[in-house]
Protein backbone atom coordinates (compact mmCIF):
# COMPACT_ATOMS: atom_id res chain seq x y z
CA UNK A 1 0.00 0.00 0.00
CA UNK A 2 2.84 2.41 0.83
CA UNK A 3 4.35 1.82 -2.62
CA UNK A 4 1.29 3.26 -4.40
CA UNK A 5 1.53 6.68 -2.76
CA UNK A 6 4.73 7.85 -4.55
CA UNK A 7 3.21 6.99 -7.96
CA UNK A 8 0.17 9.18 -7.25
CA UNK A 9 2.26 12.02 -5.84
CA UNK A 10 4.66 12.04 -8.80
CA UNK A 11 2.13 13.40 -11.33
CA UNK A 12 3.62 16.75 -12.43
CA UNK A 13 1.55 19.89 -12.90
CA UNK A 14 1.52 21.35 -16.43
CA UNK A 15 4.21 23.96 -17.01
CA UNK A 16 5.28 26.30 -19.80
CA UNK A 17 8.70 24.64 -19.87
CA UNK A 18 7.41 21.78 -22.03
CA UNK A 19 6.89 22.63 -25.69
CA UNK A 20 3.94 20.22 -25.78
CA UNK A 21 1.97 22.17 -23.17
CA UNK A 22 2.60 25.70 -24.44
CA UNK A 23 0.95 27.98 -26.98
CA UNK A 24 3.44 30.47 -28.41
CA UNK A 25 2.11 33.70 -29.92
CA UNK A 26 3.62 36.84 -31.47
CA UNK A 27 3.97 39.45 -28.72
CA UNK A 28 3.66 42.75 -30.58
CA UNK A 29 0.04 42.27 -31.80
CA UNK A 30 -1.05 41.45 -28.25
CA UNK A 31 0.63 44.60 -26.91
CA UNK A 32 -0.91 46.70 -29.71
CA UNK A 33 -4.41 45.61 -28.66
CA UNK A 34 -4.00 46.48 -24.98
CA UNK A 35 -5.73 49.53 -23.51
CA UNK A 36 -3.34 52.53 -23.34
CA UNK A 37 -3.42 52.53 -19.53
CA UNK A 38 -1.81 49.07 -19.49
CA UNK A 39 1.15 50.12 -21.65
CA UNK A 40 4.22 52.10 -20.72
CA UNK A 41 6.91 52.72 -23.30
CA UNK A 42 7.20 52.24 -27.04
CA UNK A 43 5.79 48.89 -28.17
CA UNK A 44 6.93 49.52 -31.74
CA UNK A 45 10.45 48.79 -30.44
CA UNK A 46 9.40 45.16 -29.80
CA UNK A 47 10.74 43.09 -32.74
CA UNK A 48 8.03 41.39 -34.83
CA UNK A 49 9.59 37.97 -34.19
CA UNK A 50 9.33 38.29 -30.39
CA UNK A 51 6.97 35.70 -28.90
CA UNK A 52 5.23 34.95 -25.62
CA UNK A 53 4.18 31.48 -24.41
CA UNK A 54 1.21 30.43 -22.31
CA UNK A 55 0.33 27.11 -20.73
CA UNK A 56 -1.96 25.11 -23.00
CA UNK A 57 -3.92 24.11 -19.88
CA UNK A 58 -4.74 27.81 -19.39
CA UNK A 59 -5.88 28.28 -23.01
CA UNK A 60 -7.65 25.00 -23.85
CA UNK A 61 -10.78 25.38 -21.67
CA UNK A 62 -11.50 28.77 -23.26
CA UNK A 63 -11.34 27.68 -26.92
CA UNK A 64 -14.97 26.53 -27.10
CA UNK A 65 -16.18 29.98 -26.01
CA UNK A 66 -14.43 31.65 -28.94
CA UNK A 67 -12.63 34.07 -26.62
CA UNK A 68 -9.25 33.52 -24.98
CA UNK A 69 -8.09 35.79 -22.16
CA UNK A 70 -5.21 35.76 -19.70
CA UNK A 71 -5.20 37.47 -16.32
CA UNK A 72 -2.85 40.50 -16.15
CA UNK A 73 -0.50 38.86 -13.61
CA UNK A 74 -0.24 35.70 -15.76
CA UNK A 75 0.45 37.79 -18.87
CA UNK A 76 3.17 39.77 -17.12
CA UNK A 77 4.79 36.58 -15.82
CA UNK A 78 4.80 35.08 -19.33
CA UNK A 79 6.40 38.14 -20.95
CA UNK A 80 10.07 37.93 -21.91
CA UNK A 81 12.04 39.67 -19.13
CA UNK A 82 13.23 42.52 -21.35
CA UNK A 83 9.62 43.53 -22.16
CA UNK A 84 7.93 43.15 -18.76
CA UNK A 85 8.41 46.85 -18.06
CA UNK A 86 6.12 47.72 -21.02
CA UNK A 87 3.06 46.18 -19.33
CA UNK A 88 1.31 47.60 -16.27
CA UNK A 89 -0.44 44.60 -14.71
CA UNK A 90 -1.93 46.65 -11.87
CA UNK A 91 -3.26 49.53 -14.01
CA UNK A 92 -6.69 47.94 -14.48
CA UNK A 93 -8.19 44.56 -13.66
CA UNK A 94 -9.09 43.82 -17.30
CA UNK A 95 -7.81 40.50 -18.63
CA UNK A 96 -5.55 40.47 -21.67
CA UNK A 97 -7.40 39.17 -24.71
CA UNK A 98 -5.48 36.92 -27.07
CA UNK A 99 -6.25 36.71 -30.78
CA UNK A 100 -8.30 33.55 -31.33
CA UNK A 101 -7.00 33.09 -34.92
CA UNK A 102 -3.41 33.38 -33.63
CA UNK A 103 -4.11 30.90 -30.84
CA UNK A 104 -5.72 28.40 -33.22
CA UNK A 105 -2.88 28.77 -35.73
CA UNK A 106 -0.32 27.98 -33.02
CA UNK A 107 -1.90 24.95 -31.35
Amino acid sequence: VGKLEPAVASTPAPTVTSDESAVTLPLRPILQNLPPMQITGDISAVPAETTVSFQFALIAPQLASGKVVVQPKDFQAALPAEYRNLFLADAIEAPVQLSLPDVLANL
